[in-house]
């Protein structure tokens, strides 16, 4: 099973969805531009990225709210805020 990250226009994760290999193989390729065309075919939406559920590729597995950084081609958890220990 193939995994899409759905991002949105500030770069965030809003949704991740799986599709299966058949959907995106071709002559025992497997093409991300095939997953995305179903996802925007089936969704409506156009900016969908491949991800990786072991986290072989593009950084981290997405989770929602997580950011795409297109400059280094990965995923991206938010940073972790420090507290002051008064919360």
């Amino acid at each position: 099973m193939a995994h899409f990250a759905r991002i949105n226009e500030e770069n965030k994760v809003e949704q991740v969805l799986v599709v299966h290999n058949e959907v995106i193989s071709r002559n025992g390729e497997e093409l991300e531009e095939l997953g995305v065309q179903f996802l925007k075919n089936l969704t409506g939406h156009s900016n969908w990225k491949r991800c990786s559920f072991n986290s072989n590729f593009r950084g981290c597995f997405p989770g929602i709210g997580d950011s795409w950084d297109e400059s280094i081609n990965e995923f991206v958890k938010p940073e972790l805020q420090e507290t002051d220990g008064n919360d």
